[in-house]
């Protein structure tokens, strides 16, 4: 793991990319209720070889803030975040690749009515979660290069699918990270103890091709946030819901219980799948107290 981790690094630091172009303006807020929502703008940006993808930047009041990388869920949207926010740092939400657009969902990329990346990463396709990360890694990499965010310092924070990626993240930066949170950790050992239940929900709709499970675990292990978390060396807040059937409580308290401190676990009582202005809150308080 370590290995790949650094291969990684090293694909990100010298691939070449592009900005392809920006576009002033706000997606909808994520939590409406904590309006009005920070300005910024997209950009989009793509690797040699690969589709355009689209990112959103609002900028922090000082330029030397910094960066926290906003990671989405499996409906890849781009949402705007609060102004509280860019009190502490920049923001960037990434929608790597190229699922989300300015415009809404390129819909002409689903397959089945779902993004694809999980099926492709298990059964060895094109868009997965690796290409997944490099493409996140590129986004990090261009807010350095274009507006100097995150050159010292990262946050990494997301819920579901982007609660268990900023855990990854944080670990593939273990060298910059100063902290993450991560709400209803999706992924949680999808390479080991849930690889059967994955690979038949990876499957449905399908003819399952040919499949060795063994390449499949190797495929999953760089997004599975239990691979990463003994990485981590910065605090970190960690978050489940009490009736969250997709990431139930277990699974994150089992992952925590990986993490090293200092650590904080919140279970939020007849809370379902999904965003949580709870803990937009308690994950800005986290932000002020490990950013500053």
């Amino acid at each position: 793991m370590e290995a790949r981790i650094k291969e990684l690094r090293r694909r990100a630091e010298r691939e070449i990319y592009w900005e392809k172009g920006r576009r002033v303006g706000s997606p909808p807020p994520v939590y409406p209720e904590r309006s009005p929502q920070a300005q910024g703008y997209y950009v989009s940006l793509c690797r040699q070889g690969r589709r355009p993808f689209w990112n959103w930047f609002a900028p922090a009041r000082r330029r030397d803030s910094p960066l926290l990388v906003v990671s989405p869920g499996y409906r890849a949207e781009l949402y705007a975040y609060p102004e509280a926010l860019t009190e502490l740092c920049h923001v960037l939400v990434l929608s790597p690749l190229g699922y989300d657009t300015p415009d809404g969902p390129d819909e002409g990329l689903l397959r089945r009515g779902a993004w694809p990346v999980l099926y492709d990463t298990v059964f060895g396709g094109a868009d997965t979660y690796e290409e997944w990360l490099l493409d996140a890694m590129t986004a990090i990499r261009w807010a350095g290069e274009a507006e100097g965010a995150g050159v010292r310092s990262l946050a990494f924070c997301g819920t579901s699918q982007g609660g268990g990626l900023s855990v990854v993240l944080g670990g593939l930066y273990q060298d910059r990270c100063r902290a993450v949170c991560a709400d209803q950790p999706f992924l949680i050992g999808f390479s080991s103890e849930r690889l059967e239940e994955v690979i038949s929900f990876a499957a449905q709709g399908y003819c399952q091709p040919i499949l060795s499970y063994e390449q499949a675990a190797k495929r999953l292990r760089v997004a599975d946030p239990m691979c990463c978390a003994a990485r981590l060396d910065c605090p970190t807040l960690v978050a489940a819901g009490e009736k969250d059937a997709e990431c139930p409580p277990k699974w994150v308290e089992a992952l925590c219980a990986k993490l090293p401190e200092p650590k904080e676990y919140l279970c939020f009582l007849g809370r379902k799948h999904g965003y949580c202005v709870d803990f937009y809150d308690k994950m800005v308080d986290f932000l002020e107290k490990n950013l500053k």
